[in-house]
């Protein structure tokens, strides 16, 4: 192979590459586990919320709508270096159903 070919080749794969996508998980849980919460987001620049799931009181929220849940909706979201909050809406986005 020649020296060209290499280096098309090279370049070629070089602009084909693209990020990585990464997420992470932040799960936490009352004592007793009367309540828990795991959300899935992805790392970006700015906060990106990819899943919610909420479990209180024997009842079950989640934004991807699993069967025996309840679908809420992230309506709003903001992140800063000290705090993050979520606002959980339902599907109609009339209403906040859990403030995280």
């Amino acid at each position: 192979m020649t020296y060209r070919a290499v280096a098309a080749i090279t370049l070629m794969l070089v602009a084909a590459a693209t990020p990585a996508l990464a997420t992470e998980s932040i799960v936490c849980s009352a004592e007793g586990d009367a309540a828990s919460i795991e959300i899935l987001m992805g790392h970006t620049a700015v906060i990106a919320v990819a899943r919610v799931w909420l479990d209180a009181g024997g009842r079950n929220w989640t934004t991807d709508g699993q069967p025996g849940s309840t679908k809420v909706i992230v309506g709003q979201a903001f992140e800063d270096d000290q705090h993050m909050a979520i606002d959980l809406t339902d599907g109609g986005i009339n209403s906040i159903v859990a403030k995280l």
